[in-house]
């Protein structure tokens, strides 16, 4: 069911659905709604796709209605209305795969609730308050296929949290305070496919960290402080398809 975009959506739009007890999929997206309209969605048990991009009424208390949903896998809570308050209640979404909550006012006291979510292949953080301490959390998160952190006050020390996830295939440290010595800590994730560098503090000698790295496709150095002779590093990315430099 996709009622996407529909501002005209409320809480009391939410009670009949209640009913559509084999419903897998709901899309409501920047609507009226709040955690009063989550909470008719108690009983849908096979409900296992739910995206909330934008609806800024809706808390970290939707997760009390959240947690009873036990074939959930895909939540996008993106430009929701989350704080670290009630945050807790994270830490029984035991099946998701797909988590989004850029955009939302959490820190690294809310990453703690998300370490025993070990199926998770995809995690967006993209804006949100945290740093190098909180991604200590996401360490065992083995399954982790896409990690995205931009714009957020993750620097290189961070990153050795991150080396042991080895199926990671694309991460984005774009508008971060990523240097040339952080690098070094991805030169491990060789199953890396994209990898997004938009930083002003990477230069062409940290590229060199980059070199066991054969296996990306689309590499964004927008913004990075590169000469001519760093580019050299790059030279044995074979299979680079998308290479971004400016």
């Amino acid at each position: 069911l996709n009622i996407k975009w529909c501002n005209c959506i409320t809480d009391a739009d939410m009670e009949p659905l209640s009913v559509l007890t084999n419903l897998r999929s709901l899309q409501i997206c920047c609507s009226k709604i709040t955690d009063i309209g989550i909470s008719y969605l108690k009983g849908l048990n096979k409900l296992n796709l739910l995206n909330l991009e934008g609806c800024r009424h809706v808390t970290a208390a939707c997760l009390d209605t959240l947690t009873a949903l036990a074939g959930l896998m895909y939540l996008n809570l993106n430009r929701c209305n989350f704080s670290d308050s009630g945050c807790e209640k994270f830490s029984d979404l035991i099946n998701l795969k797909i988590l989004n909550l850029g955009m939302n006012n959490i820190t690294n006291s809310c990453l703690v609730h998300l370490k025993g979510l070990t199926k998770l292949e995809s995690l967006n953080l993209d804006s949100c308050r945290i740093g190098d301490e909180g991604l200590v959390h996401l360490s065992g998160m083995l399954e982790l296929k896409s990690l995205e952190l931009s714009d957020t006050e993750v620097g290189s020390n961070g990153l050795r949290h991150l080396s042991g996830l080895s199926n990671l295939e694309s991460i984005n440290l774009s508008f971060t305070v990523v240097t040339d010595s952080g690098l070094r800590k991805l030169s491990g994730l060789t199953s890396l496919r994209t990898l997004n560098l938009d930083a002003r503090h990477v230069t062409g000698a940290g590229l060199s960290a980059l070199t066991s790295l054969t296996g990306l496709t689309h590499l964004d150095l927008f913004g990075a402080r590169i000469t001519d002779s760093g580019t050299n590093h790059l030279r044995n990315l074979k299979k680079l398809q998308s290479l971004e430099i400016c």
